[in-house]
């Protein structure tokens, strides 16, 4: 019997342009913001670094929420330049999937100077989504750019095991030998790709190294593995194995897993 831990973090998401302002207009008296301060919860009190085609901000999240006058929650931050912001918990635009997330806004004081809006979920210590600057005179259209982030306040260390598969998802298998014990598995790539909807799929397998045991070899491969980043956010992990018992070890982030066993 051997057994086989899969740890995995962490997720990203695809590319949108799209200009709010055609939509800004239309849904003002629709618009629908959170008024329950446990929607700002995964910020109090974090600072993320959030990167994107143009570069990288730092937000500074303060630890308390606050509730204007029309009973909305909102959240004030600092970016790494002292620029403050508000981010609220509401709709996401649909041209980039609807849904609900975060919603942040500062005024740059550049010059000229203009507005930096992101739109982004949390999942773990990881944040995807999307970032817009706006002139505040002048042409009032956004280009969106995908964006990623991570919690650089109070967490844990990077695991000095297992394989990077992308710059935020870790993954590790360990398989246990009745030669040996346990022994780390090495990750195989098999190949990646991106779907027309914007989804991305990588699969490859981990085997046992030759150098731990006999048996071990790359072309002995002991679990396949298919992850895959849908467009809307979610992230499947999918394995297949010979007789081999499966722990999930790591449950930083939700995650859907499928299992196919083979005799």
């Amino acid at each position: 019997m051997a057994v086989i831990r899969i740890v995995a973090l962490a997720v990203v998401l695809g590319i949108g342009i799209f200009n709010p302002g055609v939509w800004a207009d239309d849904r003002a008296d629709e618009q629908w913001y959170s008024s329950d301060p446990d929607d700002m919860t995964a910020l109090l009190g974090t600072t993320w670094e959030l990167t994107f085609t143009s570069g990288s901000d730092t937000l500074t999240f303060e630890s308390e929420s606050q509730t204007n006058d029309e009973g909305y929650v909102f959240l004030k931050y600092q970016d790494q330049d002292g620029n403050p912001g508000t981010v609220s918990y509401t709709d996401f635009p649909d041209q980039i999937g609807g849904e609900r997330g975060f919603y942040g806004y500062a005024r740059v004081d550049a010059d000229p100077a203009f507005y930096r809006l992101y739109w982004f979920r949390i999942s773990g210590n990881n944040a995807s989504g999307y970032q817009g600057d706006q002139a505040i005179s002048g042409d009032s259209s956004i280009s969106i750019h995908s964006m990623t982030g991570i919690r650089t306040d109070n967490i844990e260390p990077e695991p000095e095991t297992g394989t990077l598969v992308t710059p935020h998802l870790w993954i590790r298998a360990v398989i246990d030998t009745e030669e040996k014990g346990p022994v780390e598995a090495v990750w195989q790539e098999g190949g990646r790709d991106n779907t027309q909807a914007g989804d991305t799929v990588i699969w490859g397998y981990f085997y046992a190294s030759p150098d731990d045991v006999s048996w071990g070899s790359r072309q002995n491969p002991d679990l396949f593995v298919k992850i895959w980043f849908d467009h809307g956010g979610r992230l499947d992990v999918n394995f297949s194995m010979c007789r081999f018992r499966i722990l999930r070890s790591f449950p930083r982030i939700p995650m859907r897993t499928q299992r196919t066993s083979k005799a």
